[in-house]
């Protein structure tokens, strides 16, 4: 090619930007069986028959994975909130189907 094909040709197509290429970083993560305490918070004391009682209630925010039918876990992570299907959300947690994080202090 001579100069003026080179000079028409730069001219013609537009300069592209140049693309970033994202750095991939492998991470892992411990996680374990939940049970249901792990989704509760103590939420008041009532008095039942006269005693002290303890009033729990839902923890949202919580994230959990699900172990599907193949026994493999979910690529992707759910988190627990007040849209959340609490009866399919009981059935996967009585199946152990579900898994979380398991905090630094345990």
């Amino acid at each position: 090619m001579s100069k003026k094909q080179k000079k028409k040709k730069a001219e013609k197509s537009p300069k592209r930007k140049k693309e970033k290429k994202l750095k991939k970083i492998n991470h892992s993560i411990k996680l374990k069986l939940a049970v249901n305490m792990d989704f509760m918070q103590l939420d008041k004391y009532i008095k039942k028959k006269g005693k002290d009682a303890k009033s729990w209630k839902m923890k949202h925010g919580i994230p959990y994975w699900l172990i599907n039918s193949k026994g493999d876990i979910e690529n992707a992570n759910y988190i627990l909130n007040e849209n959340t299907d609490l009866e399919d959300f009981a059935n996967y947690l009585n199946r152990q189907q579900v898994l979380i994080l398991i905090r630094f202090n345990e």
